[in-house]
């Protein structure tokens, strides 16, 4: 009688295809499983053994773990859409948002849907800020302010006009409400880096092209 071998190798392979699968997205780590169960089901089916589903099973296990890495790592060399991919001064923060895009901060979601530019001298950018948290929020236009790069270290900051028929209204939003409105500087507007700024934590990029 013929003596029953056992498939170690297709064994390995399978097991070791779920542990890589489990740990595709680990850098490295993740890659170097994932070839060790490939070369185990490949040893496998050289081998001949009598069954060859574990091998096979483990081969496109870790390849489908092979697939989802590369994904993976090609996702995250795609740049964030809301951030700007503008040359930004060293002042400025790391993450510096696009304007047109909802921006979270705490309670409140930010957006800035237009921005007016008028004889060179002035700037209106038109926001939205909805509550999406679960108590009352309090806004006001001093919330912003405009920060433009004249080569310093900081930048020169610029604050609302408090007298402007555009100006926002301070008041406060209950949740799931949003306001709308407009928020008016005036400077000499050139192409050199500008930003909203909410409360000297969240830039806005609305630099004039």
């Amino acid at each position: 009688m013929r003596e029953k071998r056992s498939d170690i190798f297709g064994f390995l392979s399978l097991w070791v295809g779920f542990i890589g699968l489990l740990n595709c997205l680990v850098p490295i780590v993740g890659l170097i499983i994932i070839v060790f169960s490939i070369i185990f089901g490949i040893i496998s089916l050289i081998k001949k053994e009598r069954t060859k589903w574990k091998a096979i099973t483990g081969i496109s296990i870790s390849f489908t773990a092979l697939i989802i890495a590369t994904v993976a790592i090609i996702i995250s060399f795609i740049p964030d859409p809301t951030l700007s991919q503008g040359d930004k001064p060293d002042w400025a923060p790391e993450k510096v948002y696009d304007y047109g895009y909802p921006v979270k901060h705490d309670e409140v979601e930010i957006s800035v849907n237009k921005v007016f530019f008028s004889y060179g001298k002035m700037v209106r950018p038109g926001i939205t800020i909805k509550n999406i948290g679960e108590d009352t929020v309090q806004y006001s236009p001093n919330d912003f302010t405009l920060v433009q790069d004249q080569g310093n270290e900081k930048g020169k900051r610029i604050n609302p006009v408090t007298n402007s028929e555009y100006l926002l209204k301070s008041g406060e939003l209950e949740p799931g409400e949003e306001i709308s409105g407009e928020i008016e500087f005036v400077f000499p507007v050139n192409n050199s880096f500008f930003a909203l700024v909410y409360k000297d934590e969240v830039y806005i990029d609305i630099t004039y092209n």
